[in-house]
C-alpha cells in the first residue's frame, strides 16, 4: 500500500482542512517560540538580579605605590626629609642630631625628650611598617644635612687612607709602589 497521497486526487474539502491543520501548527509553533523567548528574557533577567544581589559591592583597593606615601608631602625645599623607624633610641637621637618631626600638615612637631610626651605620636606624619613597627616623618635643615655629610665623607676618606700602604725603600724614603711586590713562597 502506497501512503503517498496525490494531492489531485484530494477534494476542496480535504486540501482546506490540509491547510487548515497547517496554519494551526504553525500558530501554535509562533507561540511555543514566543514563550521559549519570554522564559529566555525571565531567566536572563532572574540570573542578572541574583548576581547583583549576592555579589557583595568591591571595596576601593589602594595599589601598593600609593600605600607607602609617607614621603609624598609637600616638601619645603630647606629641609632635607627622611623617615625613620622608631626603634630603641632611634627617635631620639635624631632629635638630639637635629631633626625634627613633621606633622601632618607638614609643620614642626616641638618635643621634649624628658617629659615623654606621647601626645606628638597623634599628630606625627606616620605609617605602620610592619611588625608592629611604626615610620615617621623627620626633616633637617638641608645647611646641617650638608654639614653632616661632610663630616661623614671626611671620615670615610680618612679611613680609606690609612687603609693604603707606601712601602718604603732601603734608604728610608717612601715611595708608591701600588700593587706591586714580591711573593716568595717555599716548601721546606
Amino acid at each position: 500500500m502506497n501512503n503517498i497521497v496525490d494531492k489531485n486526487m484530494l477534494t476542496n474539502d480535504e486540501k482546506g482542512e490540509i491547510m487548515n491543520n497547517k496554519t494551526e501548527v504553525n500558530e501554535q509553533q509562533a507561540e511555543v517560540n514566543e514563550q521559549q523567548a519570554n522564559e529566555k528574557k525571565r531567566i536572563s533577567k532572574s540570573i542578572a538580579n541574583h548576581q547583583k544581589k549576592d555579589v557583595p559591592q568591591r571595596r576601593q583597593r589602594t595599589p601598593l605605590l600609593q600605600q607607602r606615601s609617607l614621603m609624598r608631602v609637600p616638601k619645603d625645599p630647606y629641609y632635607e626629609y627622611r623617615i625613620a623607624n622608631d626603634v630603641g633610641d632611634n627617635i631620639s637621637n635624631l632629635i638630639e642630631a637635629g631633626y625634627e618631626i613633621v606633622d601632618r600638615d607638614n609643620n614642626t612637631i616641638e618635643i621634649d625628650l624628658r617629659a615623654q610626651d606621647p601626645l606628638w605620636r597623634q599628630r606625627a606624619k606616620s605609617q605602620s611598617v610592619g611588625g608592629g613597627m611604626i615610620a615617621y616623618l623627620m626633616r633637617i635643615p638641608k645647611e646641617w644635612y650638608k654639614e653632616d655629610q661632610r663630616k661623614k665623607f671626611k671620615m670615610v676618606d680618612d679611613s680609606e687612607k690609612g687603609l693604603s700602604v707606601v712601602p718604603k725603600s732601603k734608604d728610608n724614603q717612601s715611595h708608591d709602589t701600588s700593587f706591586s711586590g714580591e711573593i716568595k713562597i717555599s716548601h721546606e
